[in-house]
């Protein structure tokens, strides 16, 4: 099926969207055809398991000897070349990782929609899809996705304040507007992605909030029902082994972390997370993908 063909039909009218059987449909399609998966996420795995181990491996050490250089009176400066090193490989790791992503979802998305077969990850880079599609989700991101992850640290700040009661009780009421509002923009921005992945140039954002009217609760549904269970497999799996995953490393250490177990356990914290998000991603793209051939590509 063609792009050209499928952009065709973009000028009907808002339908309402089935949800669970395109839940059902979503999560089986990854099921049957997990051969795919698999070939969509193999060499991600085989490069970035190792490279994010290393990474992370290496942020501990600068931890590490930052903090024993802090706690002999030592100056911190005298680490500020390993903190360079340690730092720029670890983003740069992230950034592969962000990549990854990015590759198996437009993978996915154009399995779905065009039918294609999945080629070999990374390839895709040398076309414009999946640059297209990062695009698409910086854009998102800046609407739907910053603003909470600024403001939620500030409340955080502001439970400290000595604060009127009414004083607190709008500042509480403006922030779960403003998590509603950037929640509700997300799902309805969102059937850019797919349209992106298959080449669909001028499905705007705006045609993505006009397909989406009236179907708004039924993709906040929809998209928790594709992301909570994977969500939850993977706490589950951390909590069966004991595995935390520690944010900073030098303030797990000043917690009298001990170094080479918690390094040791926050790498394969990190590594189990990986596996589980590649392999669980297709799920959450194939239930935009079928969003997006039901309200955007149906006759």
């Amino acid at each position: 099926m063609s792009t050209t063909a499928i952009s065709a039909n973009e000028g009907s009218s808002s339908v309402a969207l089935v949800l669970w059987p395109t839940i059902r449909r979503s999560y089986a399609e990854c099921f049957r055809q997990f051969s795919d998966v698999v070939r969509a996420v193999w060499l991600w795995l085989l490069v970035l398991l190792p490279v994010m181990g290393l990474a992370d491996a290496l942020r501990w050490s600068v931890a590490a000897d930052i903090h024993q250089r802090l706690q002999s009176g030592a100056p911190e400066t005298a680490s500020a070349h390993s903190v360079i090193v340690a730092s720029g490989l670890y983003t740069s790791a992230v950034i592969v990782l962000t990549l990854a992503y990015i590759d198996i979802a437009v993978q996915w998305h154009r399995k779905i929609i065009l039918q294609q077969q999945i080629t070999c990850p990374g390839l895709l880079f040398l076309t414009e899809a999946p640059w297209q599609y990062l695009g698409a989700f910086l854009v998102i991101a800046l609407i739907a996705v910053i603003p909470p992850a600024v403001a939620l640290p500030l409340a955080k700040s502001d439970l400290t304040l000595e604060l009127p009661i009414w004083l607190d009780v709008l500042l509480t009421c403006l922030l779960f507007c403003m998590l509603a509002a950037c929640l509700i923009a997300f799902v309805r921005l969102c059937l850019v992605l797919p349209a992106q992945a298959t080449g669909n140039r001028v499905f705007s954002f705006l045609k993505s909030w006009q397909k989406t009217r009236r179907n708004t609760l039924k993709l906040i549904v929809g998209l928790c029902a594709c992301v909570m269970p994977p969500g939850i497999l993977l706490l589950g799996v951390l909590q069966v082994f004991g595995i935390e995953r520690y944010d900073d490393p030098l303030e797990a250490l000043f917690a009298n972390e001990h170094f080479p177990d918690a390094r040791n356990v926050d790498i394969l914290a990190m590594q189990i997370h990986i596996v589980v998000t590649f392999f669980t991603l297709p799920i959450v793209v194939s239930f935009l993908s079928n969003i997006y051939r039901e309200l955007c590509l149906r006759v």
